[in-house]
């Protein structure tokens, strides 16, 4: 059984619900940042069209995997080591890129290497959607993720809740542009961008 926090097994039904109106069918989709494999998980019983590969830095992949082997052992033979700080070791094989929760606690060195991982990894045409808390137009979508950008910018100044316009620069670099924004649960959101 895949153990995961409370928070995000609320979220996985909203995340997939968005997935099912956005990928392709059928689509060969790179998730970045899989944790303990939730997301994978669901979307093998619940998008059967979609080819999940999972990925986790190169020290968490043995966890993933163990993670995912009893719940769906067929999505953790697929799950690769990615670090979005180093080049990726593929070229071009994904038809979209999925991230869950990732940009605000990475450094903002790491998340402009994000885009330069989702580059490496999509064909043309691809989608990019990535979930979690932003600052859109300037102002913090709740109270409460200001108080979490405060919690995670003292924990370290390079972490902290990215404004939603930066990424879209940042993906336009890439040939993506934004092609969608869905409001989500606990105050997150759902971009999408498609080069």
């Amino acid at each position: 059984m895949v153990t995961c926090a409370p928070a995000a097994a609320r979220n996985a039904s909203p995340i997939l619900d968005v997935l099912k109106r956005e990928l392709p069918n059928p689509c060969k989709l790179a998730e970045i940042g899989s944790g303990t494999g939730l997301h994978a998980a669901r979307a093998n019983t619940e998008l059967p069209l979609v080819e999940w590969h999972p990925s986790e830095l190169p020290g968490l992949v043995p966890r993933l995997v163990a993670s995912l082997s009893e719940a769906a052992p067929e999505v953790a033979e697929r799950a690769f080591a990615l670090d979005v700080d180093e080049p990726a070791d593929c070229d071009g094989e994904f038809d979209a890129a999925f991230s869950c929760n990732t940009a605000h606690i990475m450094s903002s060195d790491s998340v402009v290497r994000m885009f330069d991982r989702v580059d490496e990894l999509t064909r043309d045409g691809a989608k990019f959607l990535l979930y979690g808390p932003f600052i859109l137009e300037g102002r913090y979508t709740s109270e409460g993720n200001e108080q979490f950008d405060r919690h995670l910018r003292a924990k370290d100044p390079s972490m902290g809740l990215r404004k939603l316009e930066d990424l879209d620069q940042l993906a336009a670099l890439k040939g993506f542009a934004r092609s969608r924004l869905y409001g989500m649960p606990s105050n997150n959101l759902m971009a999408v961008w498609q080069r």
